[in-house]
């Protein structure tokens, strides 16, 4: 039993962190701007964008792999 409390722990800390600790996003195009973003599980979250002066949203899922998205003229993601 205290093998499992410590390896669930183990995850939950990590969990935490990643909540605490979101993605930093940077959109080339100056157009475009992130709209809200959130966790989504282990290591990996979820993050809107769109134009600036409108009120669409686009979902796009993101975990530590990723570094670079070549949409709306690239979107370049540094992590925590």
């Amino acid at each position: 039993m205290g093998i499992l409390s410590f390896l669930f722990g183990g995850v939950a800390t990590n969990t935490l962190i990643d909540r605490l600790n979101p993605p930093t996003i940077v959109f080339r195009n100056t157009n475009y701007v992130c709209k809200g973003i959130s966790p989504s599980g282990y290591d990996k979250w979820m993050f809107a964008y769109g134009k600036r002066n409108n009120t669409k949203r686009t979902w796009i899922k993101l975990n530590k792999r990723i570094t670079f998205i070549d949409e709306v003229g690239g979107i370049d993601i540094y992590w925590n």
